[in-house]
Parts: C-alpha cells; sequence; structure tokens
C-alpha cells in the first residue's frame, strides 16, 4: 500500500521536531482554524483504550528500538497493559507486510 504526500510531510515533522504531534500545515493561522492553537498538539496516548499488538523488527528503520521504547514507557501516557509486545528477530519494515 502506498502513502500519500503529506503523511510523508507529517512522519519528517516528527522526525524534525522529535515530538510525537499532529500535523504542521506551517502557518499559525492554519494551526489555529485546525486546532483552535497556533501550534500542532501532541497526540494524546492516553485516550486510547483500545486493547492492540505492536509488532516491530530489530532491523527496521522505521520503528526503531529507541521509538519503540518511548511508546511503550510511562512518557508516552499510552496504557501498557492494553498493548501485547513482540519484536522481531531479523525482521524489516516489510517482513509485516510481505511475509
Amino acid at each position: 500500500a502506498g502513502s500519500g504526500w503529506r503523511n510523508l510531510v507529517h512522519y519528517g515533522q516528527i522526525i524534525r521536531s522529535k515530538k510525537f504531534q499532529r500535523y504542521d500545515y506551517g502557518n499559525q493561522q492554519q494551526n489555529y482554524r485546525v486546532y483552535g492553537q497556533d501550534t500542532p498538539p501532541p497526540y494524546d496516548l492516553s485516550v486510547i483504550r483500545t486493547p492492540m499488538a505492536i509488532f516491530h523488527g530489530d532491523i527496521d528503520a522505521l520503528s526503531d528500538p529507541i521509538d519503540v521504547a518511548w511508546l511503550l514507557s510511562d512518557e508516552s501516557g499510552l496504557n501498557t497493559s492494553l498493548i501485547v509486545h513482540t519484536e522481531l528477530l531479523h525482521a524489516a519494515h516489510n517482513t509485516f507486510s510481505i511475509g
């Protein structure tokens, strides 16, 4: 499956800012119109109440160990009691879509 250009821009914004936040429209007026504030708000992971599984590989360039560790830490706000976490050895990002 592909991805839209805005998803790729948003991913770059998250990497550059080192903040897990919503899409930045690039100007305060548009951000204010969409979010009610000048800057994009952070994602509030504490509101997620759905059980989920997180799978990642040890050589996955798009979900590196530092990011996964943060996601599973108390700092992220995610309720980890709802998470099943599996790291596959010798697995990259595409491993999960093509097997």
